[in-house]
C-alpha cells in the first residue's frame, strides 16, 4: 500500500519530524523522528512496523480499514500543517492481516501463465499467491 509520509524539516540542528497520517486510526497515530535525511526511511519503516504489530495484536479489525487519503489531502489538513515536505512509501501490509489460509481456486490457463510470467519478471512479487493478494488489495483499496 502506498502511504503518504509527512516530513517536518526544521533547522539543521533539529530532528526531522515524521508522520504517517493513514495510521491515525482508532486510538493509534504514527509519528517518528530522524536526525538526518539518511535515517528517514529506516525510522519511518520502524514506526510503521511497531504500530501495525500492535494494531494487528490488539485491534485487528482496524488493519483492513487503513486508507491513505493522499498527499494533496494531508497537505491541506491543518493537523499536518507543520509537515512541509511529503513523500510516498510503498509498504506491504499483508503480514498484518492475520494468518494465511490455503484455498483452491480455478483460473484459465492463459491467466495463470500471465500471472506466472509477471511473478518471474518482477521482484516485488514473492510468488503467485503474493501477486494475487496484492492484486486483490489493490482492487479493494486496502
Amino acid at each position: 500500500m502506498n502511504l503518504s509520509i509527512g516530513l517536518e524539516l526544521a533547522d539543521n540542528d533539529e530532528a526531522i519530524g515524521i508522520v504517517v497520517p493513514a495510521l491515525g486510526i482508532g486510538n493509534y497515530s504514527c509519528y517518528s523522528a530522524a536526525d538526518d535525511e539518511s535515517e528517514i526511511i529506516p525510522m519511518v519503516k520502524e514506526a510503521i512496523s511497531l504500530i501495525l504489530d500492535d494494531m494487528s495484536q490488539n485491534s485487528p479489525e482496524l488493519v483492513s480499514k487503513i486508507s491513505d487519503l493522499g498527499i494533496r489531502n494531508y497537505r491541506t489538513n491543518e493537523d499536518f500543517e507543520d509537515f512541509n515536505n511529503w513523500m510516498v512509501l510503498d509498504y506491504d501490509l499483508s503480514p498484518y492481516f492475520g494468518k494465511q489460509k490455503r484455498i483452491n481456486i480455478s483460473l484459465s490457463e492463459g491467466v495463470l501463465k500471465t500471472i506466472d510470467s509477471v511473478v518471474e519478471s518482477r521482484s516485488e512479487y514473492r510468488d503467485r499467491s503474493h501477486f494475487l493478494e496484492v492484486a486483490a488489495r489493490h482492487e479493494f483499496n486496502i
